[in-house]
C-alpha cells in the first residue's frame, strides 16, 4: 500500500515507493578500475572507477559525452528530471544523473548494467 502526504502528488509517492523496493546495483560495490557499462534507451556508456563510494568518480565517455571525461555517478532521478535522486543506486527503467564539466548530465532510462563485462541485471 502507497503513502500519502499533502505536498507530494500521489504518482510521485508511487514512484518512491517503487524505488524503495527495488535494489538496483549499488554503486558502494565497485573498486577502482572496474569498468561499468550502462546501456540507457539512446546509448551506451563506458565508465571506470578512479574513486570509490557511493558516488562514486569515474572516467566516462559515449553517449551524451562526445569525449572521455571525469564524472561525479550521483544515482537515479526519480522524477525523470533529476529533482530527487535515490544516491548509489543505478535502477533499470529509471534515469542516471551524473556531474561534470560539462556539467549535470541525465541519461536516458537505464536498460542493462555490465561491470568487468557481465551482466549484473538480475534476470526473471
Amino acid at each position: 500500500m502507497g503513502h500519502h502526504h499533502p505536498n507530494i502528488h500521489p504518482d510521485l509517492l508511487a514512484a518512491m515507493d517503487a524505488a524503495d523496493k527495488t535494489d538496483g546495483f549499488s554503486m558502494n560495490t565497485l573498486g577502482v578500475g572496474d569498468v561499468l557499462e550502462v546501456i540507457t534507451e539512446n546509448s551506451t556508456y563506458r565508465m571506470e572507477v578512479v574513486e570509490e563510494g557511493e558516488e562514486p568518480l569515474v572516467k566516462v565517455s559515449g553517449g551524451r559525452f562526445p569525449y572521455e571525461v571525469q564524472a561525479r555517478v550521483h544515482g537515479v532521478s526519480l522524477t525523470g528530471t533529476g529533482a530527487m535522486i535515490r544516491i548509489g543506486k543505478i535502477i533499470v527503467g529509471l534515469r542516471l544523473r551524473m556531474f561534470s564539466e560539462l556539467g549535470t548530465v541525465l541519461l536516458s532510462a537505464t536498460r542493462d548494467i555490465h561491470v568487468n563485462g557481465r551482466s549484473v541485471v538480475p534476470r526473471e
